[in-house]
């Protein structure tokens, strides 16, 4: 047995742009990775130098407050 629902219009279009803003992230996700090199950069280093305050930040935020 078919369902027929009936979807107001403003719900499709609302539907399609969450699609369409899931579907640019995608694509600039892959565009991202497929720009990363295994190279040892100037960038590179400084991002692995940082990674301890991203990683360090929540627990000193919590042990300060």
């Amino acid at each position: 047995m078919l369902a027929n629902y009936k979807y107001d219009l403003s719900f499709v279009k609302v539907m399609l742009k969450k699609v369409a803003v899931i579907l640019i992230g995608l694509a600039f996700t892959i565009l991202l990775t497929e720009l990363m090199t295994n190279k040892n950069t100037f960038l590179s280093k400084v991002g692995r130098n940082c990674m301890a305050v991203y990683i360090l930040h929540l627990p000193v935020h919590y042990l300060i407050k």
